[in-house]
This record gives structure tokens, C-alpha cells and sequence, in this order.
């Protein structure tokens, strides 16, 4: 029963990211929970092109990568008995997460006003 909220709630929250990811995209929209660090505000974003450019993939990654593994025990329910699967998939999904935060951090760096350091 746990998993089946953990994987909804993931479902729902790569949904999220997803229109996050399109808004970007089309409206050069910027949704600063999802994009930006807490400190940061869009309006700091001074290269919105830029930012778009460099962060579009890596939010769509976010997306797919959040949908995938939110339905992997829907996709695949055989091998989410198994346990060294569950470790893998999590790793990959840990990795994946330090990477787009590594992403935001050298975003702020290069698009945003005030963040140099």
C-alpha cells in the first residue's frame, strides 16, 4: 500500500515537472520551485534564453526520469519484487537528482544576477 502512494505521489510530481519543463519551453516560464534554488528568484535570471537553452533538458530528464520511476511498479510489478532491482532504480533516481541539483547550482552561476560565486 506504501508504495503504491510513494509511486502516485511520484507520478504526480513528474507530471508536474513535466508542465514545468513545457511552460519553460514554449513561455520561457520559469518556475522557481523546480528550477531554481530557494535563495534564487526568477526575476534574477537575466539570459532567459540561456537558461531555457541549459535547462530544458535537464528538467525534461527530471520529468521523464520521475514518471519512469513512479510507474516502474505499474510497468513492471515482477521485478519490483525484487530487491536489488528497487536498489538500482533508486540509485539511478539518486544520481539523477545530484545531477540536476549540480545543474540549477551552475545555472544560477551562469544566468542569474549576483550569482558568481
Amino acid at each position: 500500500m506504501s508504495m503504491d502512494f510513494f509511486s502516485i505521489f511520484l507520478l504526480i510530481a513528474g507530471a508536474y515537472v513535466l508542465y514545468a519543463a513545457i511552460l519553460l519551453k514554449v513561455k520561457h516560464r520559469i518556475t522557481p520551485g523546480v528550477m531554481l534554488s530557494p535563495a534564487a528568484e526568477a526575476a534574477s535570471v537575466k539570459d532567459t534564453d540561456g537558461f531555457t537553452a541549459y535547462m530544458f533538458p535537464r528538467v525534461l530528464g527530471l520529468a521523464l526520469v520521475t514518471l519512469l520511476f513512479g510507474g516502474m511498479g505499474y510497468l513492471l510489478p515482477s521485478m519490483m519484487k525484487e530487491i536489488w532491482f528497487e536498489i538500482l532504480l533508486i540509485g539511478i533516481y539518486v544520481l539523477y537528482i545530484i545531477f540536476y541539483i549540480r545543474s540549477i547550482h551552475t545555472a544560477e552561476k551562469r544566468f542569474c544576477a549576483g550569482k558568481r560565486s
